[in-house]
């Protein structure tokens, strides 16, 4: 079996959702010990509705390779443990709202006191400063903050999200890359640090291109077009959608001749890349005349035989049979102690000496408890069934 690159890592989980429980998950696929702390009822991911033998397929798949325990950090006897495995812990994680570990009387500079080396890691909507830090954001409200909702679709069409939770994803890739450089510091110095992600800067960090876009003129709605390549768009094809790129002169020239358009050849409108977006018109009605006669494997072979890119628009549920998919292990078979075989997506770290792994999804609520409080606080069975009456844990 490979190396973990983050073997010895232990990671104390205090998040829900998405944005969190995604930043864990990475620790997690790279070998971190990456121990969830939830209420005794579970976070609220657990209660959604897509689920399976009433166990959530959001959980299962947000939250895999990680421990589970319950504790309630309300209670006295709850935040003194919570603390006790702070200080045998590398990092907590968390994305409540600012002020939240705070007011539990848990926040940072009370874990610094139990683990002066500890990396605090936070990934909120706002972050700890500025105007917006105690107002709720949800991915679709930060697109539209950031004017990435606004630049989406089409010309008159209405503000249109991207459908993936694409800033709660990225910002917990993020708070995940900040952890990683955070560790080598400690490696180097000794000394541990706050981090502070908030989804809002990652998705104006986001915005680079079409902010440099701006800098130099109007930026608009181009649907699924873009200023400086032609062809760049989505065509349809006899039996479908397919997209095709073409950026070099050379390729669309061959492209042209193959396609039987040889007579554009010679007009100056389409000979260079620089004319050509300019004229994106024409040269989208080129290409359409000619896909819309073929079918979408045709199309998209023809593409790739002049070079350029261009694949199928696919349906998630086709996503599974991809060839490329299965060959990058990109989705994987797990077993669940309630739900059985489940499958779910893979990792996507893909390294020669210490790749990621997905091992289990993410298991039922406090499955975990008797291990991790048996081996890091050296609890006995009578203790542990007496928190749990109490209902500390």
């Amino acid at each position: 079996m490979e190396e973990s690159a983050l073997e010895g890592i232990r990671v104390i989980e205090c998040s829900f959702h998405l944005n969190g429980p995604f930043a864990g998950r990475l620790l997690a696929e790279l070998g971190a010990e990456v121990i969830k702390v939830e209420p005794p009822d579970g976070e609220p991911n657990r209660h959604n509705s897509a689920t399976i033998n009433g166990e959530s397929t959001f959980f299962m798949n947000y939250n895999a390779n990680k421990k589970f325990i319950t504790l309630n950090l309300k209670s006295a006897r709850g935040k003194e443990i919570f603390l006790d495995l702070i200080k045998k812990s590398d990092v907590f994680l968390d994305n409540f709202r600012p002020g939240v570990m705070d007011r539990l009387g848990l926040g940072y500079e009370i874990q610094k006191k139990y683990n002066p080396s500890l990396i605090y890691a936070s990934s909120t909507g706002f972050g700890y400063t500025g105007p917006y830090r105690n107002d709720a954001a949800y991915d679709t409200t930060i697109q539209a903050l950031s004017g990435m909702m606004d630049l989406t679709g089409f010309p008159g069409d209405p503000p249109i999200r991207a459908a993936p939770a694409i800033m709660d994803l990225s910002a917990g890739t993020y708070t995940a890359l900040s952890i990683l450089a955070a560790l080598h510091y400690r490696d180097r110095t000794g000394h541990g640090q706050r981090i502070d992600i908030a989804m809002f800067d990652v998705a104006v960090n986001y915005m680079i291109g079409l902010y440099s876009q701006m800098q130099v003129g109007n930026v608009v709605k181009q649907g699924n077009a873009i200023p400086v390549l032609a062809p760049y768009n989505v065509y349809r094809t006899k039996d479908g959608w397919v997209v095709i790129v073409i950026g070099d002169d050379a390729k669309w020239r061959l492209f042209l001749e193959k396609i039987g358009e040889s007579d554009y050849l010679e007009d100056e409108r389409l000979m260079h890349l620089q004319e050509r977006t300019k004229n994106a018109g024409i040269v989208d009605k080129i290409v359409s005349s000619w896909s819309i006669n073929n079918t979408s494997e045709y199309a998209v072979n023809l593409v790739l035989e002049c070079g350029g890119a261009a694949c199928e628009v696919r349906k998630l549920e086709e996503l599974p049979d991809d060839p490329q998919v299965k060959a990058r292990n990109m989705i994987v078979d797990t077993v669940h102690p309630v739900v059985g075989n489940f499958r779910t997506i893979g990792s996507a770290l893909k390294m020669s000496e210490t790749p990621g792994r997905v091992v289990t999804p993410g298991l039922p609520l406090g499955y975990n408890n008797t291990e991790v409080y048996r081996k890091m606080l050296n609890f006995s069975d009578n203790q542990i069934s007496d928190l749990k009456k109490k209902g500390v844990i």
